[in-house]
């Protein structure tokens, strides 16, 4: 059984309109695989990533979990951070509201220490979010929801805020994490070089209502070769078409 399986999703707003903005929406995901969300900005990749954490309740169609219950750490697109925390302490955030064994406790703080390094952001670990940019905090609230004990991760738009140096730490961060604790992600983003370099598999919304009209897998040469090389830039390139095609640009 895979973590994660929707089936036949369908959603839409009972007020205004009542217009359905996802139909007939299934997809699966495995324990330790990493998924980009790609589609035209408000096709409604956030609202199923709503959807799958419970804020919102679908008019039919079923999401089922391996354990039972939701087990999301979710990064939306505006942080979430609270402002009398520091970064350390924002960054443990979800530690503490969830009961872990003290082992993968230690192992978690020493994963942030690790993160804030790695992100530069080491030397702002007691300042609070008013101190931060905008890059700092996305790059805070992406360390919070890669400490979480939850076994799927949500990553809204993680890169939006950065430069291209930090993105690619946070994409090596990110897919490092999940293939070493066996975690699953959803990463939504416009940035289909990201996809590329940090997925398995990369599923595309089109139409309205929005449905899931393509998935591409994503080679693991592509990843080992790097972006610099031709086999990256190709790769690139058909997501792009295939995106265009999508939009029907």
């Amino acid at each position: 059984m895979p973590l994660l399986a929707v089936d036949d999703l369908r959603f839409g707003f009972a007020s205004g309109s009542g217009q359905v903005i996802l139909d007939e929406v299934s997809f699966a995901l495995a324990a330790g695989e990493v998924v980009g969300l790609a589609g035209a900005s408000g096709i409604g990749k956030s609202t199923l990533l709503e959807l799958i954490c419970g804020n919102l309740e679908p008019l039919q169609g079923s999401i089922d979990w391996q354990i039972g219950l939701p087990s999301v750490a979710y990064a939306p697109q505006s942080d979430v951070l609270l402002d009398f925390r520091t970064v350390v302490e924002n960054s443990a955030l979800l530690l503490e509201t969830n009961q872990i064994e003290k082992s993968v406790m230690r192992e978690r703080l020493e994963f942030i220490r690790t993160a804030l390094l790695q992100l530069d952001l080491n030397q702002y670990r007691h300042s609070i979010p008013p101190h931060l940019s905008g890059g700092m905090r996305q790059r805070v609230q992406v360390v919070q929801a890669l400490a979480a004990p939850q076994s799927l991760l949500m990553l809204d738009e993680p890169f939006s805020e950065q430069d291209l140096d930090q993105q690619h730490k946070l994409e090596r961060l990110v897919r490092g994490c999940c293939k070493a604790r066996c975690q699953a992600a959803i990463v939504v983003s416009h940035d289909l070089s990201a996809l590329a370099a940090l997925c398995d598999r990369v599923i595309f919304l089109g139409r309205k209502p929005a449905t899931i009209v393509k998935t591409i897998e994503v080679p693991p040469s592509v990843r080992s070769e790097g972006r610099s090389s031709e086999q990256f830039s190709a790769f690139e390139l058909d997501l792009w078409a295939q995106r265009a095609t999508v939009a029907g640009l």
